[in-house]
């Protein structure tokens, strides 16, 4: 289906969106720029009713298919047509585009149609002026196109070709069923390959070798809440660099620094390692863009491509105990000595392959008034995963206790981890 959008843009705007400038904006999308109409000199319309919209449909469709193509009029919420406003939105530095295509996304006026062509998908710049622009961008061709070119470079075993490929063919999707088709291909072949071609360019400078990029899953005991948290992990990572800034394609920023998206904020580790973001719902599979820049002023950016990034289980614990009464009570088991043991059973997702490095973190943190701020008083990397009990000294008072399991592998330079949580309330009294 040919779908298409008409937007109206004032005569202001006309120097600023010449062809060659709408042809760079859609050069990453292998998209083609054409006219359709002159502009005119006339006055532009500042508030275009829906019988100009009609008109403009009507020449549109005169000048391309012919007086007999019919076209229906909605509002906004084409899919593939929204995805592609959001992505010139993300792309384009120019200003007024840019709050042009903002107001009448929120103005709703734009009409949609189809003349039964099921290859491309297109865009239409309509001046007030009387000027049209036509972009058409490939559909499912191009992406089908990308996919195959992928999987025979992976029969040919040159992996080094694959993630471009791979990502093209992301770019390049105008519906769902593309995007799953490139990240069931990515998925297999990690899997096939023990990870050697997972997809991702993402080549880091020497400062930041072993950053960890983790996915995490935690579910917060007794009140049995779930919260999803995407962060960056390095040692000593906040005072290596200036910016930090990851992206989901087509256009969510997950975390930028100096945009002010996310924090550095307490975790099993310091403050200082880990740059991190709570989601408002659960970690998603996708291609993600990472582009760092160091206190030396050395730059790096690239692409990966996840796949299985986010648990669907949780870990088991079952010493500290909940019961209903600690769920009313939001404290957890009561621990009537200063040496709780704590007991949980060895955890492995559902999604882990056996090339993947398995590991244990254990951390408890006291709060002496119940909530926060709190103090960390176990910090522990547990040398065997396998492990399935634990116990340390602690003091009277309200604490929680964190365990954590991550399996991760290498995604170019980059190590992904697929982490799950557990929080565990509980209380020490005499």
């Amino acid at each position: 289906m040919i779908t298409f959008l008409i937007l109206f843009l004032t005569q202001s705007s006309l120097a600023a969106t010449m062809p060659e400038d709408l042809q760079k904006l859609a050069d990453p999308f292998h998209a083609e720029v054409t006219f359709v109409k002159t502009p005119s000199n006339s006055a532009p319309i500042d508030n275009p009713p829906d019988s100009l919209i009609v008109k403009m449909l009507g020449e549109y469709q005169e000048a391309v298919h012919g007086r007999n193509s019919v076209y229906a009029l909605g509002t906004f919420g084409t899919p593939a047509a929204e995805d592609y406003v959001e992505n010139i939105l993300h792309h384009s530095n120019d200003e007024f585009l840019h709050t042009e295509l903002t107001f009448l996304k929120s103005a709703h006026s734009i009409a949609y149609g189809s003349d039964g062509n099921e290859e491309d998908v297109l865009l239409v710049l309509a001046f007030r002026t009387g000027g049209i622009f036509r972009i058409k961008f490939p559909g499912d061709g191009l992406s089908a196109a990308k996919l195959s070119a992928a999987k025979d470079a992976y029969a040919k075993r040159n992996f080094a070709e694959i993630p471009t490929l791979l990502k093209d063919a992301i770019e390049a999707s105008t519906s769902v069923a593309d995007t799953g088709n490139a990240l069931q291909f990515a998925r297999q072949i990690n899997r096939e390959t023990n990870g050697a071609a997972s997809a991702a360019h993402l080549p880091l400078p020497a400062s930041l070798q072993g950053l960890s990029l983790r996915f995490k899953r935690t579910l917060r005991r007794p009140v049995a809440d779930h919260r999803f948290t995407i962060d960056l992990h390095l040692p000593g990572l906040r005072g290596k660099v200036t910016n930090l800034s990851l992206t989901k394609f087509p256009h969510e920023t997950i975390l930028d620094l100096n945009g002010g998206i996310g924090a550095f904020a307490d975790n099993l580790l310091s403050k200082t390692d880990s740059f991190s973001h709570d989601r408002s719902g659960a970690n998603e599979d996708g291609l993600y863009q990472l582009a760092v820049t160091t206190v030396d002023g050395v730059s790096s950016e690239g692409f990966l491509i996840v796949t299985d990034s986010s648990s669907e289980e949780d870990p088991q614990v079952s010493r500290p105990t909940i019961t209903d009464t600690t769920k009313e009570n939001k404290h957890g088991e009561i621990y009537h000595t200063l040496t709780p043991e704590f007991a949980f059973a060895n955890f492995t997702s559902s999604l882990y392959l056996p090339f993947q490095r398995r590991s244990l973190s254990l951390a408890v943190n006291f709060h002496p008034d119940g909530g926060n701020p709190f103090r960390n008083v176990v910090n522990e990397r547990i040398d065997n995963p396998n492990v399935t009990s634990f116990s340390k000294e602690l003091e009277f008072g309200e604490h929680r206790l964190q365990l954590v399991y991550s399996e991760s592998q290498s995604y170019g330079d980059l190590i992904v981890s697929r982490d799950a949580e557990t929080i565990s309330a509980f209380e020490l009294r005499p």
